[in-house]
C-alpha cells in the first residue's frame, strides 16, 4: 500500500507541475495565490517533502484546477 500511496503522490505532484508550466505560473505567483512560501512550494513540487491534503487543496485552487480532477488523473496514471 505504501508504494501505491507514494506513486499516487508522485503522479499528483507531476500533474501540478505540468499545470503550472502550462499556465505559466511561477512559484512566486503561486505563493501569492496560496500563502504557501516558495521554499515550501519548492520542497513539495520537487518531492523533497510530503504533500498534505490541505496543501493540495490550496495548490489546486491557486493553479485553477479541480482537486478531484487532479486526483482522478493521478489515479489513472498509477493504474
Amino acid at each position: 500500500m505504501a508504494n501505491n500511496e507514494a506513486t499516487l503522490q508522485q503522479a499528483i505532484v507531476q500533474i501540478l507541475r505540468e499545470e503550472l508550466d502550462d499556465r505559466g505560473i511561477s512559484y512566486r505567483d503561486l505563493e501569492y495565490r496560496t500563502g504557501i512560501n516558495t521554499g515550501t512550494l519548492s520542497k513539495i513540487l520537487n518531492e523533497k517533502t510530503s504533500l498534505r491534503i490541505e496543501q493540495l487543496d490550496k495548490l489546486c485552487e491557486g493553479i485553477g484546477v479541480d482537486v478531484f480532477a487532479v486526483v482522478k488523473r493521478a489515479k489513472q496514471r498509477t493504474q
